[in-house]
């Protein structure tokens, strides 16, 4: 994402959860979503491309609540899903 300021241990944890099933199960489903055009990318993000905060409420939630156990921050997981999104374009 360009404009933003992240500290390595914000990327650092985006490269380790862009890794993780959960995460890459997460990206899938909504790629299918804009993809079907059930949503739109700027209902889950700013017009700077960072998730917004209910997308990071959403994903972290999603993401603890199928087993995951890698997220250090609430916005990690967001970040690496749509990292991955960023990646199939």
């Amino acid at each position: 994402m360009t404009g933003v300021i992240e500290s390595d241990k914000y990327r650092d944890e985006e490269r380790e959860l862009k890794a993780d099933p959960i995460i890459r199960a997460l990206a899938a489903e909504v790629r299918e979503g804009l993809d079907a055009e059930a949503v739109t990318r700027d209902e889950f993000t700013h017009d700077s491309g960072t998730a917004t905060f209910t997308f990071m409420q959403g994903a972290s939630a999603e993401y603890r609540d199928r087993g995951g156990t890698k997220a250090r921050t609430i916005g990690g997981p967001a970040r690496a899903v749509l990292a991955l999104l960023e990646e199939d374009e």
